[in-house]
């Protein structure tokens, strides 16, 4: 099973997403002035 994982940050937001053979498995958004969102 090939894993990767990607992160993205921008001002105030960092997202990280992981991809399981080629297809996405799970999905995280944090942004400073919200909570935390998972998916």
């Amino acid at each position: 099973m090939k894993k990767e994982i990607f992160i993205n940050e921008s001002m105030g937001e960092t997202r990280i997403a992981i991809q399981e053979d080629s297809q996405l498995v799970e999905v995280y958004v944090e942004r400073l002035d919200k909570q935390r969102m998972v998916g």
